[in-house]
């Protein structure tokens, strides 16, 4: 996004699940450093609200973010409405392509396989213990699903797959960042929700037979970790 205004600085918001930013000799004085955030990204930006990424911080210019979340209607148009004046336009370029890892942790498991029926099938609370699972590998048990608490990019990518390729009895899932809104039949009832995504995976590491869905950075700092079938699983491979 890039909006210049009277203020004489430019906001830039930039689509993608996470951006290495360039060095000190590329970036001028005055842009903070980069910050990693799952919560309060689009919001912080739209309102120039610094204190949406870390409360309590003195206050400073939200100039661009990265997300995986892309702006609605709505929030262009509410942000050309109480800001556009002020500070200018804004755009938003689409710069990478990512990842959303199904990790699990369930003991037994070698290789899990997932159809795209039993990943809409866990989600939406249809098929809640292992045994139901096409590729369930031989195990069985209860089936727990953890989930974003507050707003996140990841669910939004997350549940426009649920919404393109799920035809659950309740209806079809919602697009949107908050998971606990996605299903009109509410989430399942045993899930359990964390913010942000290292606590989504100390729940999940606490919790035997769990399932969630999470960015690939978090569902391992490696490649051979993201191929570990014991860990993550693969969806129609």
């Amino acid at each position: 996004m890039c909006p210049v205004g009277p203020g004489g600085y430019q906001r830039w918001r930039v689509d993608a699940a996470a951006v290495v930013l360039p060095g000190a000799r590329v970036l001028t004085a005055g842009f903070a450093p980069y910050i990693g955030s799952d919560l309060g990204d689009k919001e912080a930006f739209l309102n120039n609200d610094y204190n949406r990424l870390i409360p309590g911080a003195p206050t400073r210019n939200v100039h661009w973010v990265a997300t995986e979340s892309k702006l609605r209607g709505s929030e262009l148009d509410g942000y050309s409405m109480a800001h556009g004046a002020s500070w200018g336009p804004l755009i938003q370029v689409p710069v990478a392509a990512t990842a959303v890892a199904i990790r699990f942790n369930k003991a037994g498991i070698g290789n899990l396989d997932l159809s795209v029926n039993d990943v809409c099938g866990i989600f939406s609370g249809r098929l809640d213990r292992w045994e139901y699972l096409s590729s369930g590998a031989g195990t069985n048990g209860p089936l727990t699903v953890v989930y974003p608490q507050g707003p996140s990019g990841t669910t939004e990518l997350f549940t426009r797959f649920l919404n393109a390729k799920c035809s659950e009895p309740a209806g079809p899932f919602a697009v949107t960042r908050f998971f606990a809104n996605a299903y009109p039949a509410s989430v399942p009832q045993t899930a359990k929700s964390a913010q942000g995504s290292p606590q989504i995976m100390e729940v999940l590491n606490a919790t035997p037979g769990s399932v969630t869905f999470i960015g690939s950075s978090h569902a391992s700092s490696t490649l051979a970790g993201l191929e570990d079938g014991s860990k993550v699983a693969r969806v129609g491979g």
